[in-house]
Order: C-alpha cells, then structure tokens, then sequence
C-alpha cells in the first residue's frame, strides 16, 4: 500500500466511514478540514483557524484550492477534482500552507523557481498531503 493511501486509510477509520459513502462535496471538505484541525492544530502564525470556504466551481486559474494568508481562508473547488483522495490531498495541502510562515518567503521563493514544486513550501505541502 502507498503511503498516500495508508495515510487516508487512518483518516477513514478515525472517522468511522466507509470511502464509498463520500462524495467530491462539501461534507468531505469539511470532514476533512476538522480531520486536519484535529490533527495539527492552531498555526502559530494565525491567531485562529482558517476559515473554510467551498466553492462548487472551478476558478479562471483552474485551481484546486489555496490559502488566502491575508484573509485566513481555505479555499477549496469542487469541480476539477476526479476522486476523494485528491480531494483530501487538496485540503491537507492547503492546510498545511496555513501553518506555514509563507507571508515571509513564499513570494521570494515563487519567483526564484521555475517549476511550482521548486518552492520548498510547495514541496513540504505536497510532502505532507
């Protein structure tokens, strides 16, 4: 088993449901945000959580999601995501964007890397999803 599905074999049975049952919708987002707070808590560089917002379509960007640092919001579409697990992996990447420190370096790091995953934040969200 990867290690990506071994971990979100652990998020299902903490949670006590079937994959099956889940959809690409915004129940599994925030199941998934709350899986995420439970698990890593409090950014010690936000005062707060982020709050989540969920939107059933794709953006002009055709993101999956990001981190809006200055407003402290999740935002998650619905749309160009094919399965829960990468729908999941979206959420826990984004999360994982909020306890970073990316007010600092991200911008500096974007336009130093030619390629989205030479971004060390990047490569530690995706590491971590």
């Amino acid at each position: 088993m990867r290690k990506m599905e071994l971990k979100f074999t652990k998020f299902f049975k903490i949670n006590m449901i079937k994959k099956s049952t889940l959809k690409i919708d915004r129940k599994t987002v925030i199941l998934a945000f709350e899986w995420c707070k439970n698990k890593w808590g409090v950014s010690k560089f936000h005062d707060t959580f982020p709050k989540l917002v969920c939107h059933k379509k794709i953006d002009a960007n055709r993101m999956y999601g990001y981190f809006d640092e200055d407003n402290n919001e999740i935002h998650i579409f619905l749309q160009p995501h094919k399965s829960i697990l990468d729908l999941i992996r979206t959420i826990i990447h984004e999360y994982t964007h909020y306890t970073q420190n990316i007010a600092k370096n991200y911008d500096k790091y974007a336009a130093r890397s030619k390629h989205y995953y030479d971004n060390p934040y990047e490569r530690a969200a995706e590491d971590k999803a």
